[in-house]
């Protein structure tokens, strides 16, 4: 099967300046801070194989029960929990529940749980039913004074979860950092890795010799395995097609050869923020979730093309989407949402034709008060389209309105249309919001994801400065109130548009951002093993590229920023202290105006609600110092 999807979805583009002519909506009162610090109420629903029961943990900070709900009756059994995780089972009567224990279905029969490290796989056929497998590293995280680390190249261990020790399953060769199993739970596929270069070994049986299929050696982000069929014969890739985007492919492991393309778009990606849904018992494809410029979905099965067709009419102008299913596919947990509404869960039951809501996951959420987000592009200095999202406050003329411009984490990541409590936070606050996706994002193609590789010192930031003046040209901001808002990698950008371009903005904000290149990969080298060598690839070499690291590094720039800048530094060291120290003394030496909130010290940090609220609070109060007030009404008190 072979689909193009660009001639039939193409790109929506909303034109938000065209909203100035619209009847504007009531102003929203200015919601407590509390509301968008909040999490959701529940982690992920796992349904039961038979489709009679849904587990899930629901709670808030750190109470938390696991729930058992009857499909039927809606009743439900409490118990204690350790905090949210989805459940999972282990067979068709007993399941893993988020606190690490094991029960049977009606609550019987709890223990501990093996010991085991994240799953890799819960559904396991055959002799080894009830069994899961399980991923092992070699250096454990853990401790307050831990180096910040990220875990890498995984041993697979496999053990029956109710009293079993693990039984290694297999060794890391050395550099894999992905492994896929079949239905019986026998590891055979593995993402092998060499500084950025990357291939698929793959082995035919239980001790056999890991080979590399023909066409799959080593290259440079061109392939990535994705899922395996369940006898194990047939992968499932991503591959990049001759647009540059990424396609998803499969590949016949038996006779080495590849597939045609079974879903493709010439303009977006379907690697990262990728769904497939497969079959719970056959794995076979059924169909597949993925992001252009809103969420889309591509169905190979015509049932399922039925289904979604009756949710979407059901639940009009939302995303509805499956998330699990039963064996027989005749039960199923649906996720609808919109980006001013972070959800409802529902169940569906295709005999009888109900949907039934089981609960919202932020249910003093109310998406009237929210913001509507729009799909949004403009065209940068070169000629290059940079796309977005523009937010725009509920009861506001878009019209020189005051705009923060936001930087996702990245590079090699981007911002999609959903939910996002910090920017609709923003927005009932009166702000426009603008979420950019500079060059450098995945989700584009490889053209536009490498326009910024050991360029990240002027091709981020510029792409960042070009949306706010093209705002600025539709009208839609007041050029004297423009901040700029930028998390890790984005608050590298977001500083370095403030030395860059000192005359466009009032004032920045930078979460853990990175400030000094060189320092901060010599501390990557140390806790980023697997990617330490695309981050030299991406960003520069200390040796190859010291001018480049320089210029991308705003420690290097501090003399250039005049406008106020506050400093937020998570716990956990993603950012050298090195780092962060230096840049702080480097302000404070040229006596430029900054702020610091500090959580380095604090294992909490921004985990839990007080930490979020103090987060937002600390936001707010330092954009309405420097962009001055919005006009908005006073919060209710809390």
């Amino acid at each position: 099967m072979k689909f193009r999807l660009a001639a039939v979805l193409g790109v929506v583009a909303v034109m938000a300046a065209g909203r100035a002519a619209e009847p504007a909506a009531a102003v929203p009162p200015l919601l407590p801070v509390e509301e968008f610090a909040y999490a959701d109420i529940a982690s992920g629903l796992a349904l039961s194989r038979d489709g009679r029961t849904i587990a899930y943990s629901t709670g808030r900070d750190r109470e938390w029960l696991f729930v058992l709900r009857d499909w039927e009756t809606g009743k439900t059994r409490n118990f204690p929990s350790g905090g949210p995780a989805t459940p999972v089972w282990t067979s068709a009567e007993r399941l893993i529940t988020s606190a690490g224990s094991g029960m049977n279905r009606d609550g019987t029969d709890e223990r501990p749980a093996a010991r085991r490290g994240p799953l890799l796989q819960t559904r396991l056929e055959g002799p080894n039913a009830g069994d899961v497998l399980s991923l092992r590293f070699d250096v454990p995280v853990a401790g307050r004074r831990q180096l910040y680390f990220r875990p890498a190249y995984p041993h697979v261990d496999r053990l029956n979860p109710i009293a079993d020790e693990p039984k290694e399953q297999v060794r890391n060769p050395g550099t894999v950092d992905a492994w896929l199993a079949d239905a019986a739970g026998l590891v055979r596929v593995g993402n092998d890795t060499n500084g950025v270069l990357n291939r698929v070994i793959w082995r035919e049986r239980e001790g056999g010799e890991w080979r590399v299929p023909p066409g799959l050696e080593f290259s440079r982000d061109q392939i990535f395995p994705r899922w395996l069929s369940a006898d194990g014969t047939t992968l499932f890739l991503a591959q990049r097609t001759p647009a540059g985007t990424w396609g998803l492919f499969s590949y016949d492991l038996a006779t080495g050869s590849m597939g045609e393309m079974i879903l493709g778009h010439d303009r977006f990606d379907l690697r990262g923020h990728t769904t497939p849904v497969l079959a719970p018992r056959t794995r076979a494809l059924l169909g597949l979730y993925f992001h252009g410029d809103t969420p889309r979905v591509k169905w190979f099965d015509p049932q399922m093309a039925t289904v979604q067709q009756a949710l979407d009419q059901a639940l009009a102008g939302r995303v509805n989407r499956i998330t699990d299913l039963s064996d027989d596919l005749q039960r199923m947990i649906v996720a609808s949402t919109t980006a001013r509404d972070p959800g409802t869960h529902y169940q569906f039951d295709l005999e009888t034709k109900s949907l039934k809501p089981i609960f919202p996951v932020r249910p003093w959420i109310k998406p009237a008060q929210m913001a509507e987000v729009f799909p949004a592009s403009y065209t940068a200095r070169d000629g290059q389209v940079v796309r977005g999202y523009l937010t725009l406050p509920v009861g506001r003329a878009a019209k020189n309105l005051p705009l923060v411009i936001v930087a996702h984490d990245g590079p090699g990541r981007r911002a999609v249309w959903e939910f996002d409590q910090e920017t609709q936070f923003l927005a009932n606050r009166g702000y426009a919001v603008l979420a950019i996706n500079y060059r450098g994002s995945r989700g584009y193609g490889r053209d536009y994801e490498e326009q910024a590789t050991r360029h990240t010192s002027t091709v981020p930031p510029d792409d960042l400065a070009d949306g706010a003046r093209w705002a600025v040209a539709q009208g839609l901001a007041d050029p004297r109130r423009i901040a700029l808002l930028g998390h890790d990698f984005g608050g590298t950008a977001a500083l370095l548009g403030l030395a860059r371009d000192a005359e466009l903005y009032r004032c920045a904000i930078g979460v853990d951002a990175v400030t000094d290149w060189t320092a901060q990969l010599a501390h990557f080298k140390q806790g980023y093993p697997a990617g330490f060598a695309w981050l030299l690839d991406r960003i520069g070499d200390p040796e190859r590229d010291a001018a480049e690291l320089r210029a991308a590094s705003p420690l290097h720039h501090a003399e250039k920023i005049a406008a106020p800048v506050l400093l937020v530094y998570s716990p956990g060291e993603s950012v050298s202290r090195d780092d962060s120290r230096a840049f702080r003394a480097a302000l404070a030496r040229l006596k430029k105006p900054h702020e610091v909130l500090g959580k380095e010290d604090d294992l909490l940090g921004f985990v839990y609600t007080p930490g979020r609220v103090e987060l937002l609070t600390r936001m707010e109060k330092f954009l309405v110092q420097h962009l001055g007030p919005t006009g908005a009404e006073k919060p209710s008190p809390t």
